[in-house]
């Protein structure tokens, strides 16, 4: 679409942004700047092969692929709980609300203003205006705590799509009809933007099991270090989080076909057919892979399933 062209977005601030945002990742096992190349390459498929472009104006489709960029930056490998339980700095800052969440859109605009940084310059301050909210509540809509919620609030809308389809074609902003359909496709934009961002998060789950074998080992210790934490610093364990005890294998089946499952169901209504079956079918031979291996081999943990795999 020829976005830099589109919005005059002088290169070399882009770069100097994406440097910048770049180095703000650290080196957690998974929340890191690979974690956040794959979520943009998905939402840049999602757009371009899956035809999901169609549902959106240039300005969203700029807006998914930026907050894709940046929208676990400064993640320091603990979960949100954690922040709050500990009384972090980040969960007093923003009131217990989304802390990690809530962060990474900040840094997203805080590095926007370093010098030699401002790739968004010329953008109208409308649109920018516009942009830093798309942009918010598309990484805002990454906190698992509110999932249930917006996977409800994105059903009920595909729920009425017979009779109040969602709107196609809103890109040329010369035409009055295309105007027209833009100002009432708003809400169902921001809700396709932030559905493909959240989708994309979980995407590695939707790759071909030997990618997404390798995803669970590292989110898995990146889920022990919290756990070592919290064994260190006399706090209850949570959940998934205890190497002593637990396995992020064994919960691959529940939260694959419980919590990815659904929210795959309605983001796909969106996609061409071929690559609604293919995310759908590589989720599904996730689980029955994952549960093959534990009854094979009991419960272990990810890491030593999948080294059992390398040297079978």
């Amino acid at each position: 679409h020829n976005l830099i062209s589109k919005y005059s977005i002088p290169v070399a601030e882009l770069c100097n942004w994406l440097m910048a945002i770049a180095a703000g990742y650290f080196a957690a096992p998974y929340h890191n700047w690979g974690h956040a190349m794959d979520v943009f390459f998905f939402c840049f498929f999602a757009l371009t092969q899956a035809e999901v472009g169609r549902f959106l104006n240039f300005h969203d489709i700029l807006a998914l692929l930026l907050a894709a960029v940046a929208h676990d930056v400064g993640h320091p490998g603990v979960n949100n709980a954690f922040l709050v339980a500990t009384a972090a700095d980040l969960a007093l800052r923003y009131n217990d609300q989304s802390p990690l969440e809530n962060m990474h859109a900040s840094v997203f605009f805080e590095t926007l203003r370093m010098p030699g940084k401002d790739f968004l310059c010329n953008l109208s301050a409308h649109d920018f205006s516009v942009l830093r909210g798309k942009v918010i509540t598309a990484i805002l809509s990454t906190d698992m705590a509110k999932h249930f919620e917006f996977v409800d609030r994105l059903a009920a809308r595909i729920e009425k799509k017979d009779e109040v389809p969602f709107l196609q074609n809103t890109k040329d902003t010369a035409d009055p009809e295309v105007r027209e359909r833009q100002n009432e496709s708003k809400a169902d934009r921001r809700l396709i933007l932030q559905g493909v961002l959240h989708i994309a998060d979980l995407g590695s789950n939707c790759k071909q099991w030997r990618y997404h074998a390798q995803a669970v080992v590292a989110l898995e210790d990146e889920f022990f270090s919290q756990g070592d934490q919290e064994r260190e610093l006399g706090i209850p364990i949570m959940p998934m989080m205890n190497r002593r005890t637990d396995s992020l294998a064994a919960g691959q089946s529940f939260f694959l076909g419980k919590i990815v499952r659904p929210l795959l169901d309605l983001t796909v209504h969106f996609m061409r057919s071929e690559v609604k079956h293919g995310l759908i079918s590589n989720l599904s031979n996730n689980i029955r892979e994952w549960e093959e291996r534990l009854a094979n081999h009991g419960n272990q943990t990810a890491k030593e399933i999948v080294e059992l795999d390398a040297a079978a």
